[in-house]
């Protein structure tokens, strides 16, 4: 059996009990994609046939992600205790019973609770570093007409060297944001919807995106 198809059947009971769940390679998402791409991926490992790393999948699209990269966010979410085994694996009789129960019942009301900025917010001041945390919210205030605190966020990054070379293309998007936010609404709504196709393109999940503005111009 292939590993896709493991995946799938992995996910089989996810997915019987919440159909909005699909399957992108090694991505478990929620359909229909908006501004946010949420799910869970599972990190291949290096040490053992079939087993993995659970992460959740929390990102508001707007943000510019490099090509083919993974839209992981948060940390590794282990096999809950109750249960007789050290690891995620594919091959495991009890995966996608255990997989279902901690998705839905653990992982799900964390990464829905970031459809808003407070929310992302929240999640990502757990989960991420400084530089991220004021990329995404900066974005993410944009996103539902909250410009002024879009803004602020979007200073507090911008001088050189605030976060660390590193963090220099968190930088770069929220000086551009800041010059589209200056032009109102519409113009970033016209931005958000492109730059969301473009993340979108580079996921590999165009196929399941779409554009709903949330603030009318």
């Amino acid at each position: 059996m292939t590993i896709a198809a493991d995946i799938k059947r992995a996910t089989a009971e996810l997915r019987e009990r919440d159909p909005r769940w699909f399957v992108f390679k090694r991505l478990i998402l929620i359909r229909p994609i908006t501004h946010w791409i949420h799910g869970v991926y599972l990190r291949p490992s290096n040490w053992t046939k079939g087993g993995f790393y659970l992460h959740p999948v929390a990102r508001i699209l707007a943000v510019p992600a490099r090509k083919r990269s993974v839209p992981m966010s948060g940390w590794n979410v282990s096999v809950p205790d109750s249960h007789d085994a050290s690891s995620w694996n594919l091959a495991w009789p009890k995966c996608g019973e255990v997989l279902a129960d901690v998705v839905l019942n653990k992982l799900l009301p964390e990464i829905e609770a970031t459809k808003t900025p407070d929310g992302m917010s929240s999640y990502l001041k757990r989960s991420a570093f400084t530089s991220t945390i004021a990329e995404h919210g900066a974005f993410s205030y944009a996103l539902v007409g909250r410009r002024a605190e879009a803004l602020e966020l979007a200073r507090s990054i911008v001088p050189p060297g605030t976060f660390g070379w590193d963090d220099e293309k968190s930088r770069q998007n929220c000086e551009r944001l800041m010059q589209v936010l200056k032009r109102g609404q519409g113009a970033t709504n016209g931005a958000f919807r492109r730059l969301e196709r473009l993340s979108a393109r580079n996921f590999g999940v165009s196929k399941w995106w779409r554009w709903e503005p949330l603030v009318d111009v």
